[in-house]
């Protein structure tokens, strides 16, 4: 079975970001989390779909 829920170690590593990139999102609300009591937990499919939505398509012409 996958993992599905990550830390902020884990979710940074996954992102390819810092673990500070990633607490900054969180207290700014940039990103979408679980509160589990006072852990901060990442859903990978929630995560997912938040990457899906962020992705911007370019044409050829637009790349510089």
């Amino acid at each position: 079975m996958e993992k599905r829920m990550f830390n902020s170690l884990e979710i940074s590593q996954y992102l390819g970001l810092s673990e500070s990139t990633i607490r900054s999102w969180v207290k700014f609300g940039k990103i979408p989390i679980s509160k589990l009591g006072r852990c901060v937990r990442f859903d990978k499919y929630k995560i997912d779909l938040w990457l899906k939505k962020k992705e911007v398509k370019f044409t050829v012409g637009e790349i510089v």
